[in-house]
């Protein structure tokens, strides 16, 4: 039997907790930074803001108390936003086995800003002297309102030691979730990343009022340019075609429970990126992800898609110009190099 805490009470946090629940003799407690939250939703049995159609299960404790939590849990997830990330981490940090007995398992698909402009969840545990042995990273096609449904899902675990691989797969491979192993923890977080911006794009182009056609072309081009960060930064290139990759892209980018795809839909119409996100309730990381990575990518790469999504999102070109004109031209797919000079 498993302790685990899931830090982070937003959608996907709680989505992982019923999941864990499920037919499980695991002690599992649901960490809400909220007090008040922690407490409605310890009483109702439900999370009311961000997934109001699932009852928690009965053997799910939700709990304000950060060090109780930690305390007792052999496993942490951290499930929070990545604006959150740095913060939590060093409250982390003051518990007894955090680097040394704690296995850690970061499921945020974000990238972190200043002070740390650039860097990943994974970047940040090292630098805080959390041996990366201990540390997986859970990411793939899988949106939170799927999985708490009971629905089928599959992702990816990613370490560097496979018993760490092996720990985290027993733990979430119940049914309906499928865990399939990696060791490309890098690679796997900034395809996440990637995919976020990805999905913006793909929103701009359904509010314009394109359909499949359109889509189709982005998927195809999006994937080029997660290839060419991902090898970048030094990942896999392999990466980029499994689930972790080219499946979440295409989830994110054609389902219609992804916020960042709906930002991008409201951005057509019209709505400035702070009322596209009011309107959302929820975080939607591929904004913060597109100008960071563009910050991080800078004189580095050359990514049209990247590169238009950031332009709409700060106001500087039109919403339309995020497809190719009669007379631009377009690269064929993979032909992303690095820019000279």
């Amino acid at each position: 039997m498993s302790s685990v805490a899931i830090l982070g009470s937003g959608a996907w946090g709680t989505a992982l907790a019923i999941h864990l629940c499920r037919q499980s003799a695991d002690q599992v407690v649901l960490w809400a930074r909220d007090p008040s939250r922690a407490t409605s939703m310890q009483t109702a049995r439900v999370n009311e803001q961000y997934l109001p159609n699932h009852p928690l299960p009965n053997n799910l404790r939700v709990s304000h108390d950060l060090t109780s939590a930690l305390s007792n849990a052999s496993i942490w997830v951290i499930a929070v936003p990545s604006t959150s990330v740095i913060e939590l981490i060093d409250r982390c940090m003051d518990i007894p086995g955090a680097t040394t007995t704690k296995t850690w398992i970061v499921a945020t698909k974000g990238l972190l800003g200043a002070p740390c402009l650039g860097k990943t969840p994974t970047d940040i545990m090292v630098e805080r002297g959390i041996p990366i042995e201990q540390i997986a990273v859970l990411s793939g096609a899988c949106f939170a309102d799927e999985l708490a449904s009971g629905l089928f899902s599959s992702m990816i675990c990613a370490s560097k030691n496979s018993d760490v691989v092996d720990k985290t797969s027993t733990l979430f491979e119940k049914w309906p979730l499928k865990i399939l192993p990696s060791t490309d923890i890098t690679g796997l977080q900034w395809s996440a990343i990637y995919k976020n911006i990805a999905a913006v794009a793909s929103g701009i182009i359904v509010g314009l009022g394109h359909g499949h056609n359109a889509q189709a072309w982005l998927i195809v081009q999006a994937l080029a340019e997660m290839k060419a960060v991902v090898t970048h930064l030094g990942g896999l290139e392999a990466t980029c075609d499994q689930l972790g990759g080219l499946g979440d892209l295409v989830l994110t980018t054609t389902g219609s429970l992804s916020r960042n795809r709906r930002l991008g839909q409201l951005i057509a119409t019209g709505m400035s990126v702070s009322q596209a996100q009011t309107e959302i309730g929820q975080v939607t990381e591929g904004v913060s992800a597109v100008r960071i990575l563009h910050q991080r990518l800078e004189n580095g790469l050359d990514l049209p898609i990247l590169n238009k999504t950031l332009a709409i999102v700060e106001g500087t070109a039109p919403v339309d110009s995020i497809l190719p004109t009669d007379n631009s031209v377009v690269k064929p797919a993979g032909d992303v190099r690095l820019v000279e000079g």
